[in-house]
């Protein structure tokens, strides 16, 4: 029998539904467990936050095993996502160890710069479920996204554009501080042109809503890049400072 494949807009608008409907799922989970709407934002962001840092650890480490190199991962294996969202079969142990022992190690990852700013969001963001069943089946849902999927990526940002949209409306300054709407920030950066060689500095970055889309400008006006290019857009052209750690981690 040959194998029917679908069109490649199908299929993105296929996967499109499945985050949708992940998000839509965990936010049920959390409001049956008696989580307060405007607490959604916290909790998925670092729950998405500490996969997809799991995620790109494992890149990473594939990337040097196959140059023939050792890769040190930042997390010990017990605290990576990968191997304690594994316990959702066991939902009370599961929110004892996030509880109990995940958060106190992110808290004490020693003195360099990514155990600092673990340190700074994991002192300031909390854990909102209540049960180990309901956290269990929100952990289920987040493992249903990938972040090495562009897709997955670009409609996470589309929801998470709505959650925050709807918080600043009842709490300005809760999570992005003052929400500034994506049009509008299209608008100032068309207006600016940012180009490649230059560098850009958000001096409160909320949500980086204005870097993320200064990097796409800079990315459709240039649409075949070196690596040198790619280098220095990656590691040399953006700039910011947040004080407070949720923005950070929505932002990351």
């Amino acid at each position: 029998m040959s194998q029917i494949s679908l069109p490649i807009a199908t299929r993105i608008d296929s996967r499109r539904a499945d985050v949708r409907n992940a998000v839509k799922n965990a936010c049920d989970s959390m409001n049956a467990d008696g989580v307060n709407p405007r607490d959604y934002v916290e909790q998925l962001a670092w729950m998405f936050f500490l996969k997809a840092f799991d995620e790109a650890e494992r890149r990473r480490a594939d990337e040097a095993t196959f140059g023939g190199e050792k890769y040190d991962h930042r997390l010990p294996k017990k605290l990576r996502w990968s191997e304690w969202s594994k316990l959702t079969n066991k939902p009370d142990e599961l929110l004892e160890f996030v509880d109990g022992k995940l958060w106190p190690a992110l808290r004490n990852l020693g003195a360099d710069s990514v155990g600092q700013q673990l340190n700074r969001i994991f002192s300031t963001v909390k854990n909102h479920c209540r049960t180990g069943t309901s956290f269990a089946r929100v952990v289920n849902q987040v493992n249903r996204l990938d972040f090495g999927e562009t897709t997955d990526v670009i409609v996470l940002s589309e929801i998470y554009e709505g959650l925050l949209k709807d918080v600043a409306a009842d709490s300005a300054g809760y999570a992005g501080e003052f929400y500034t709407q994506r049009h509008i920030i299209r608008a100032m950066v068309e207006i600016v042109k940012p180009d490649l060689g230059e560098r850009v500095y958000d001096p409160c970055f909320g949500t980086a809503g204005f870097l993320v889309e200064t990097a796409d400008y800079i990315r459709a006006q240039h649409p075949q890049l070196s690596n040198e290019d790619a280098q220095r857009l990656q590691h040399r052209t953006f700039f910011g400072l947040e004080l407070k750690p949720l923005p950070i981690c929505l932002a990351a």
